[in-house]
């Protein structure tokens, strides 16, 4: 058997990472690996990952890995990849409708498995949709695969994906990080974390404008942030300097996932500012926030709507309102009670919000039945779960 993934991130650098002993920096990431790497036992398997640097190496004589820059890759290179790789089964990882388009084009059996909120954004959106209709519902393709429950439904609301057709999927379940916490004892010196990537639609200067304006309201927050982006460090931290707060935000950059959790846990709160624009589906922090029984701060981004309730699992500010953010930051410190809710209740809510089919059940079971001859689609349908 030939697989092709096609899929966002660097694997080979990942794949050596983990092979020198070094920590996985974000949840899954070493059995994502792993699982890819076992496959290439008994099958030849070729990973087109879009990253950073294009690159064409073999990790093993069954296991090929190419480096692709998204924005150079055209259909005709999309083309010679599936030339090259004589796939017999593509797991799309990634929405990308030239992949779909050659894959239907060739009738080759096809798993999307996505992470992303579909929606409707004017002319050029509605043609890149388009494009994802086409290439989802061709006969190559058994089911559509998006992670968690609003993603989901969002291939159903913008897409028009039949129900019966999507499968919900998520990663493995998290365990507690600890037991319930209790209230600072000083809400006027709080600390909060944030992870993921730093960028403006990620809600970082959002997070930076509600330091500032706590620090005009006398509270010291002091934040941190994992992780990189785009523009560097350096950027933020110029910015921070700028808006007067070097003092109280740390850029740690790319850190351990293990060191993730335990910043989670050892600041009073947890931050997930996204903003609508950003797309995604249900993020690994809120669940990594949860965990850690720290209260978790959300957007109103809509993929989190609806699968967190306000005061009970969360609290929740308009996205893009750093003020907003400012005023659910000094109400989680100045109200115990509520602090210490969000903290006891976090298991359960980490609980309900787990949705859908195990990732690498999910792998598993396409690849030994891509045409859905034993009715898994239907048995794992968003459909079937009620959602």
């Amino acid at each position: 058997m030939n697989i092709l993934f096609f899929q966002y991130g660097d694997f080979a650098q990942a794949h050596a990472s983990l092979a020198q002993g070094l920590p996985e920096t974000y949840r899954d990431q070493a059995r994502s690996v792993r699982l890819i790497e076992g496959l290439s036992d008994g099958a030849h398997v070729t990973v087109a990952n879009f990253c950073d640097t294009p690159y064409d190496v073999a990790l093993s004589p069954a296991l090929r890995v190419i480096g692709l820059r998204v924005a150079e890759t055209g259909q005709s290179d999309i083309a010679a990849i599936f030339a090259q790789a004589a796939p017999d089964r593509v797991i799309c990882r990634s929405p990308n409708w030239r992949v779909l388009k050659q894959a239907r084009r060739e009738g080759i059996a096809t798993l999307p498995c996505f992470a992303s909120i579909f929606s409707r954004s004017g002319l050029q959106g509605f043609r890149t949709n388009r494009r994802f209709r086409h290439g989802l519902s061709g006969a190559n393709v058994p089911c559509v695969a998006n992670h968690s429950l609003n993603a989901s439904r969002s291939l159903a609301d913008v897409l028009g994906i039949a129900p019966e057709r999507i499968v919900p999927w998520d990663w493995t379940r998290i365990p507690m990080s600890g037991g319930p916490k209790t209230a600072p004892a000083d809400p006027l010196r709080p600390t909060a974390f944030y992870a993921g990537t730093l960028s403006e639609s990620k809600g970082v200067g959002d997070c930076l404008k509600a330091v500032r304006l706590l620090k005009d309201r006398g509270i010291a927050l002091t934040m941190s942030f994992a992780g990189t982006g785009p523009d560097g460090i350096e950027t933020w931290q110029d910015r921070a300097r700028t808006d007067g707060i070097a003092d109280r935000v740390r850029f740690l950059g790319r850190v351990p996932q293990s060191d993730v959790r335990a910043g989670m846990r050892s600041h009073d709160l947890v931050v997930v500012p996204s903003r609508h624009d950003y797309a995604e589906g249900f993020p690994n922090t809120i669940l990594e926030g949860l965990a850690s029984a720290s209260p978790v701060i959300v957007s109103d981004h809509p993929a989190f709507r609806g699968r967190l309730e306000p005061d009970r699992d969360c609290l929740v500010f308009r996205a893009g309102d750093a003020g907003a953010l400012a005023d659910c930051i000094d109400r989680a410190m100045r109200d115990r009670t509520l602090y210490e809710t969000l903290s006891r209740t976090a298991g359960d809510s980490l609980e309900r919000v787990h949705f859908g089919m195990d990732w690498g059940d999910l792998i598993a079971t396409f690849l030994n039945d891509p045409h859905d001859e034993g009715g898994w689609v239907a048995r794992n349908s968003l459909r079937a779960l009620g959602g």
